[in-house]
């Protein structure tokens, strides 16, 4: 479970480090990556000469970012919760059948 939320939690802080880039720099980052390999170049084609449009999609890249990684750990503290209530439960079983 750790080595996924690890690398969630990573590709979420990429993609938010690329929406901060995209709304600051729109031209420098589309300048970038626009000769870019492995089909990327076309990606970023719709953007060049266009700041805006990839405001837009910068907007989103950090809005969808920063919702994973809120979600990321609002899962990991119900899940730490429920292994502590587990834990706990545990310990008060055999506390109370030492007792008796």
């Amino acid at each position: 479970m750790k080595v996924v939320a690890r690398t969630v939690e990573l590709c979420a802080t990429f993609v938010t480090g690329l929406g901060v880039l995209g709304l600051l720099q729109p031209r420098a980052h589309v300048d970038l990556w626009k000769d870019a390999p492995m089909g990327l170049a076309g990606r970023v084609a719709a953007s060049v000469g266009n700041p805006a449009r990839r405001r837009r999609e910068a907007a989103a890249q950090l809005a969808g970012g920063v919702a994973t990684l809120l979600l990321l750990h609002a899962l990991l503290r119900a899940s730490s919760a429920r292994a502590a209530g587990t834990a706990s439960q545990g310990r008060s079983k055999r506390a109370s059948s030492q007792a008796t």
